[in-house]
């Protein structure tokens, strides 16, 4: 696993052992980026209907992020080279916590184990880069796999917020709420 020195504001480029993450640029939104923000099944695990976009659309999603507190790393496979998914971080400086979203879009690397390879480069990154003391992450109640998957990375479950959330289709749902600190990283990467 490697990582660029990074600078606010430039693009980040991280390695891992099957993937090359690094920052998502206007070039990268292609047909597929686009076909999972209107795919039924991943915008589910999003709470979120297909959203109708365009590539124009996608693009503008893409220009949003800053490099700076706002991140969209794509997970790109370096053989065969292909996107399959993306981590969305979004850093709030003035209380050192940042909010992750891990999406595979690729459906046949599902279970896969993408996100916990990702995981070994982004926390450093968020905790040694970013300097945040908290990793957050929220995960509805309809969302098995992501609520395994979050735990399997090591989150604690903080709470539950009782139907929290609208689901599209009218359902309330609640939210599960996780965090791993700083510190508690920090002790599992001595204990391996």
């Amino acid at each position: 696993m490697t990582q660029e020195k990074w600078e606010a504001g430039k693009p980040v480029k991280l390695e891992t052992e099957r993937f090359f993450v690094r920052s998502i640029t206007i070039d990268d939104v292609d047909e597929q980026y686009l076909s999972w923000w209107n795919d039924a099944r991943v915008q589910e695990t999003l709470n979120s209907p297909p959203r109708g976009w365009t590539l124009a659309r996608a693009r503008q999603h893409v220009s949003n992020f800053n490099n700076t507190s706002t991140f969209h790393l794509g997970l790109f496979r370096k053989n065969p080279a292909e996107l399959v998914g993306f981590v969305a971080l979004f850093a709030n400086r003035q209380n050192d916590i940042a909010v992750i979203n891990i999406v595979i879009g690729n459906k046949k690397y599902w279970g896969s184990g993408v996100p916990k390879e990702a995981a070994t480069v982004i926390f450093p990154f968020a905790f040694e880069e970013l300097k945040v003391n908290k990793l957050k992450s929220e995960v509805n109640s309809s969302n098995r796999s992501s609520l395994k998957a979050t735990k399997d990375l090591g989150f604690i479950e903080e709470g539950i917020l009782r139907q929290d959330v609208k689901h599209f289709s009218g359902k309330r749902l609640d939210k599960h709420v996780f965090g791993m600190l700083a510190e508690d990283w920090r002790k599992t990467i001595t204990t391996r």
